[in-house]
C-alpha cells in the first residue's frame, strides 16, 4: 500500500492506494503537452471529487479515482496531472497485463468523457444473488416460515425433490440468514 488509510473509515470513505505489484490493472502513464484534438486531453480537475494521490520518493504520482465502490488507478511518470489538461500516453506491457489494463483504460475514458462511471463499467459483485437470497431467507425466518415453506417459495418446488448439492446450498443460505439474526438453526429436515 502506498498511502496509509485509517482502518476505522467506512468502505466508501477509505480509499487505499495499492502498489502496482499488488494490482495489475494500474495504468502506467506519461503526460505530455496538450496538443491536437481537445477531446484527447485529460483534465484531472474535472474529476476532483474522486481523486486521491500519493507521491513516492522518486516523484511518481500514484493517482486513485474512486467513489469507494469502484476504482481507477494511474501511475504518472515523468510529469504531473496537476495544472491543467494533458495528453496521456499509456504503456501496456504484455498481452495478459494489457488485457486487464484495457478495462481500466475504458473506465478512464468513460470518466473523462462523462464525469462519472457508467454502471456497465462498474465491478459486479458476484456474491450479490446469494446475499439477496440470504436476506429474503432471514425475512422469511423472522416471520416464522418453515424451511420447507421457504424452499417452496424461493425455488418453486419442495427442497426434497433436488439432490444433496441443492440441500447443502440451501442449508448454508438458511444457516447464514439464521446466524445473522442470532437465532439457532433448528434441525428441521429440508
Amino acid at each position: 500500500m502506498l498511502a496509509y488509510v485509517d482502518p476505522t473509515q467506512t468502505v466508501p470513505d477509505a480509499r487505499p492506494i495499492w502498489a502496482s505489484d499488488i494490482d495489475a490493472r494500474i495504468l502506467d502513464s506519461r503526460p505530455s503537452a496538450p496538443i491536437g484534438n481537445k477531446a484527447d486531453q485529460f483534465d484531472i480537475r474535472n474529476l476532483a471529487r474522486y481523486v486521491s494521490i500519493a507521491v513516492d520518493a522518486e516523484g511518481i504520482e500514484h493517482w486513485l479515482l474512486s467513489d469507494g465502490l469502484w476504482q481507477v488507478r494511474l501511475d504518472i511518470r515523468d510529469g504531473t496531472l496537476l495544472g491543467g489538461p494533458v495528453l496521456l500516453e499509456h504503456v501496456l506491457p504484455g498481452l495478459e497485463t494489457a488485457a486487464r489494463q484495457m478495462h481500466t483504460l475504458r473506465q478512464l475514458i468513460a470518466l473523462a468523457q462523462r464525469g462519472h462511471l457508467p454502471p456497465t463499467l462498474r465491478p459486479r459483485e458476484a456474491r450479490a444473488p446469494r446475499w439477496i437470497l440470504e436476506l429474503r431467507t432471514a425475512d422469511a425466518l423472522a416471520s416464522r416460515a418453515s424451511y420447507q415453506e421457504i424452499a417452496r417459495s424461493f425455488f418453486r418446488q419442495d427442497g426434497r425433490q433436488r439432490g444433496g448439492a441443492f440441500r447443502s446450498q440451501f442449508r448454508t443460505g438458511t444457516g447464514t440468514a439464521a446466524g445473522a439474526q442470532g437465532t439457532p438453526i433448528s434441525r428441521q429436515p429440508v
